[in-house]
């Protein structure tokens, strides 16, 4: 057999990794199961015997298997199926103003601290998005096309880039045409152009229970209330209540993210993405998409975003290359139907435009394949994170905790017992240098400032971990701190007490 090309060999091992890492999930493969040899699954696959150990070796550093000296290697006896995720409903909620950007604020400032382990911010770490290839790009761009530099952008979008966004887009099902695509400062501005285009002060928007604090902080700075609707964290946001909640509140818009949603981690199936629309259409009610995270699946085909099924125009969607690629680029765009006017002359009012440069380099990177093949490094590290992570919260929190088992991204979503306080353990973790972002952020029924005092919190045991980062070093001792600090406070000890 001659040897595969390199590029051949990293498609091979991820593919024979993903069939094996499918089997432990679906129970196929139990814990304690013993794997074929190396050699033999090398006749087996038809091979390189290295193929085989690198799958071996990525399944070992998600915890997924392990090696046992002169024996070979097991599923692991620490496996993910062994451990509950949370199922529970959360209720839905009348209108709220709502109150969040200070404690988002003050989340982001420890954060941006050097002595500090950011597991609150959803933050890459640089060598997985750092890209040469790109930075040469812009470099060229930048000399090649000194006009960028000397002139306002009136058009809604650099060209190219707009036309390598339609040309991606067929690949999930949206044929979006270059002249609907709007280049954004980022997906917030998105956001942001969206809410104003489609609502106003005082109006009510509709959003998923817990949803992106991001979201919340943009209504609340456009002095609009936010309803929430409760939200599985297998299936998305749950369409009786979505019914009942239209039928009773005038909601100008909705706001969802269906493909690994943040915080939960979520991919709504396509079925469901249909019949959300159809019960939106029927009421007049536009929906807002966040389709940040949509290049981030773990394994089949790029989940299709609302937008492909929209009949009618009244999908929003929203998407950028930060959580993905180049946070510093602040890339975005929208495509937004029916408001692509509205929303321009919006653009043209906030910043007039984005800067051309950043979106033509970008525009040469996804044509010369860069994109993709970055992509699928990215998303192998993500799954592994997401595993190392799992692993470490079932190992170090109390007895109790669920965790979430998204599909796609690199966010987690931890449940623990209901006597452990996410706004607690926050003020702790930070007395340890470890940043944290509570449950509380994620919901406007959740902020004290909006809710009476003998209202329960939805999400005060709750708390959101990223994994951008390996759960190794520094990380993994992070995650240790804060399962002990969490044994205190279900204990009843305080922090100063147990210090002195």
């Amino acid at each position: 057999m001659n040897p595969s090309s390199s590029h051949d060999s990293d498609f091979l091992y991820e593919k024979i990794a993903g069939e094996i890492r499918s089997l432990i999930e679906t129970g196929t493969l139990s814990p304690g199961d013993k794997l074929p040899s190396v050699r033999k699954l090398s006749g087996q696959k038809k091979v390189s015997i290295s193929t085989i150990l690198q799958a071996y070796m990525a399944l070992e550093s998600e915890k997924l298997i392990e090696a046992r000296p002169q024996s070979g290697f097991y599923v692991s006896s620490v496996s993910l199926l062994r451990f509950p995720e949370p199922l529970e409903f959360c209720p839905s909620d009348s209108p709220r103003t709502v109150e969040v950007a200070d404690n988002v604020m003050e989340l982001f400032k420890a954060a941006g601290r050097s002595d500090i382990v950011s597991l609150g911010v959803n933050c890459t770490m640089p060598e997985l998005i750092s890209n040469h290839k790109l930075g040469k790009i812009m470099s060229r761009v930048s000399r090649d096309h000194s006009e960028f530099l000397s002139r306002y952008m009136f058009h809604a979008a650099d060209p190219e880039f707009a036309r390598q966004i339609s040309v991606r887009s067929f690949d999930y099902g949206c044929n979006l045409h270059p002249e609907e695509i709007i280049a954004t400062c980022g997906c917030t501005e998105a956001f942001n152009l969206c809410l104003r285009a489609v609502a106003g002060a005082g109006d009510t928007i509709a959003v998923e229970s817990p949803t992106y604090y991001g979201i919340l902080e943009i209504i609340e700075s456009l002095d609009m209330k936010a309803v929430s609707i409760c939200t599985d964290p297998k299936n998305g946001v749950c369409l009786q209540e979505l019914t009942n909640t239209l039928e009773e509140h005038d909601v100008k818009a909705c706001v969802l993210m269906p493909n690994f949603q943040n915080p939960l981690g979520y991919r709504m199936s396509a079925e469901r993405k249909r019949k959300t629309l159809e019960i939106l259409d029927d009421y007049g009610v536009p929906l807002i998409e966040d389709d940040i995270y949509g290049d981030l699946h773990f394994r089949g085909n790029r989940p299709r975003p609302f937008k492909a099924f929209d009949q009618t125009g009244s999908v929003l969607l929203c998407s950028s290359f930060s959580k993905t690629l180049a946070p510093g680029l602040r890339l975005g765009w929208v495509a937004a139907g029916n408001y692509r006017d509205r929303i321009l002359r919006l653009k043209y009012l906030n910043t007039m435009g984005t800067p051309e440069a950043p979106q033509r380099a970008l525009a040469e990177f996804l044509k010369s394949g860069g994109y993709d093949r970055h992509l699928r490094n990215l998303r192998s590290s993500f799954q592994r994170h997401i595993c190392q992570m799992s692993q470490a919260v079932y190992q170090y929190f109390p007895e109790g905790a669920l965790v979430t088992r998204p599909e796609g991204g690199n966010l987690l979503w931890v449940q623990l017992p209901e006597t452990i306080d996410t706004q607690e353990l926050y003020r702790r973790a930070m007395e340890r240098n470890i940043v944290i972002a509570p449950g509380s952020l994620f919901s406007a029924c959740c902020l004290s400032a909006c809710i009476p005092h003998d209202e329960p919190c939805l999400f005060r045991n709750c708390l959101r971990l990223t994994c951008g980062a390996p759960c190794e070093g520094k990380v993994e001792a992070a995650i240790k701190t804060l399962g002990e600090l969490a044994v205190d406070i279900a204990s009843g000890v305080d922090s100063g007490q147990k210090a002195g």
